[in-house]
């Protein structure tokens, strides 16, 4: 093949692609959840099985990190869990 011909079918090659890709954050399944509204730490004090978590956020700062808009993924216990975990463990402060 001359180079004219690569030319060509490269071209072609990436039109097709072009038209035939859909963006993916057209798809729904990409599309953010309905329930999943608003920022991480906003979502987590607003939950009232989860006030000792927020609190644990709260004072150690995390709060203002946790609250910006992006994608997390956070285990957070319930407050019966941490209510259970601090009865039976002492903490201690340095």
């Amino acid at each position: 093949m001359n180079n004219r011909k690569i030319h060509v079918v490269s071209f072609l090659f990436v039109a097709i692609l072009l038209v035939e890709c859909e963006d993916i954050y057209d798809m729904e399944k990409y599309n953010r959840p309905d329930w999943l509204a608003g920022k991480l730490y906003t979502q987590v004090a607003a939950e009232d099985d989860l006030s000792g978590f927020a609190e644990c956020l709260r004072l150690t700062g995390y709060d203002t990190i946790l609250d910006v808009s992006g994608s997390f993924t956070v285990f957070v216990p319930s407050d019966e869990a941490m209510d259970q975990f601090l009865g039976t463990n002492q903490c201690r402060r340095n």
